[in-house]
């Protein structure tokens, strides 16, 4: 999910120019360090069925952890991003 959450929260200027000092495509290092130590990469590959993914939206936009992104997160774009990560 690390990988998505970057992408999602890219949208925003600051926080693009913060994982740019980590960086410069880091979306794409965390991808090749999921690679290297060989972790599953969709939510597929963790068994996660696709119609479970509208309720786990819903879900994860109620968890106190939602409040505090630096992008405010819907349900929808949770489902976008659980969609991207299936």
């Amino acid at each position: 999910m690390l990988p998505l959450a970057v992408r999602f929260n890219s949208r925003d200027e600051t926080c693009r120019s913060i994982y740019r000092e980590f960086s410069p495509d880091l979306e794409n290092r965390v991808v090749q360090l999921l690679k290297a130590g060989q972790m599953d990469k969709s939510l597929s590959e963790l068994s996660v069925r696709r119609e479970m993914l509208p309720r786990m939206a819903d879900e994860a936009e109620g968890q106190w952890t939602a409040q505090f992104n630096p992008v405010p997160a819907t349900a929808d774009d949770l489902l976008e991003v659980y969609q991207n990560a299936f």
